[in-house]
């Protein structure tokens, strides 16, 4: 009797260490699983770094080296010079294969995407006449009433002076609100307009925040502005909108006589209000497959600058918006070999 109780103590010890040994095991294995997905999701978001950095690094030596022409900036090593006309001018006429500035998504190295906007293409912020402006552009997105708030509030926040204009906001109205008073100055950020009352949990919402840029003039770059702005600024439908759009791509556009050409309307908007050729400051969106986030550079081009070719007036992040694409094989492609991928195959 007393062997086999203890051959069943023996075979009972045996069953619980192995049953023990087994959990062990599962837990171990989960643990290493874990230690392995973590390990790949660092090096994705190493290797995602790594190609984002290597697309702005090569996206500023193009716009450090390269001219621009009506088309955007030049890429291939013969448009690299500037072409001086007989008149004396820089030939800005289109030479083939450039790079738009009209915020179209391109493909950089690696699993990295960029664009590249004119800002003289967007709204700007510190623009005379914000408030009626404003509003006429916020009131297809939002309610009438909610347009006058946001229009307002953001004509005095960016006003010298600390008198509420009607549907305003000056210092008791952001107190009430428990956020900080208006800076009663000019942006100096499209960031910042997150500060203007209201705005902040607006900006997704209204699709906004890709059609401002800090500038101070409202002369907007026929050839490089959004679809939006091109509708409401020159009163033209959708079907004209993408008439325009087809037509800039095919050959970018001169005078507002070739535009109402292209889109089969009267050439009655004021001159002095729109120009072709795009500006010294421009916007660079940098993200990447898988990215949630992107990153938004602003660069002011200094040519003759005495701290070189181009100056970064400020850079931040900001979660990446429905309208930007997580495909990057749905961007286009650069010419040449600048953007070609020399960085490890990611495994």
């Amino acid at each position: 009797m007393d062997t086999n109780k203890q051959q069943g103590f023996i075979l009972a010890t045996t069953v619980w260490m192995i049953a023990i040994l087994s959990i062990l095991a599962a837990v171990f294995h989960g643990y290493v699983q874990d230690q392995v997905a973590s390990a790949r999701a660092i090096k994705l978001r190493v290797q995602a770094d790594l190609d984002m950095n290597a697309t702005a690094v090569t996206v500023r030596y193009l716009l450090g080296t390269r001219r621009a022409t009506l088309a955007g900036l030049t890429v291939l090593p013969e448009h690299q010079l500037n072409v001086i006309t007989d008149e004396g001018v820089a030939d800005i006429s289109p030479v083939g294969f450039e790079i738009k500035l009209d915020g179209s998504l391109y493909a950089g190295i690696g699993n990295a995407w960029f664009q590249i906007q004119d800002q003289a293409g967007l709204l700007g912020l510190n623009s005379p006449g914000v408030e009626t402006f404003f509003f006429e552009v916020l009131r297809d997105r939002v309610s009438s009433q909610t347009a006058r708030e946001l229009s307002g509030a953001l004509a005095d926040y960016i006003d010298g002076n600390t008198k509420r204009r009607f549907n305003g906001a000056e210092r008791p109205q952001y107190q009430a609100a428990s956020l900080p008073g208006p800076s009663n100055w000019f942006l100096r950020t499209d960031q910042e307009l997150a500060d203007v009352l209201g705005w902040g949990e607006r900006l997704m919402d209204t699709g906004f925040a890709s059609l401002v840029a800090p500038t101070y003039a409202n002369v907007l770059n026929v050839n490089t502005a959004p679809p939006p702005l091109l509708g409401l600024l020159l009163n033209l439908d959708e079907d004209q909108v993408q008439k325009l759009v087809s037509a800039r791509n095919d050959y970018p556009f001169r005078s507002l006589e070739s535009v109402a050409d292209a889109v089969n309307a009267f050439a009655n908007w004021e001159e002095n209000r729109f120009r072709f050729y795009s500006s010294d400051q421009l916007r660079v969106t940098l993200g990447c497959n898988g990215c949630n986030f992107v990153r938004i550079e602003s660069v002011e081009l200094t040519p003759d600058g005495y701290f070189g070719p181009l100056l970064t007036d400020y850079v931040y992040l900001r979660p990446r918006s429905r309208e930007q694409t997580d495909n990057v094989q749905a961007a286009a492609s650069v010419a040449g070999d600048l953007f070609k991928d020399t960085l490890p195959a990611k495994g």
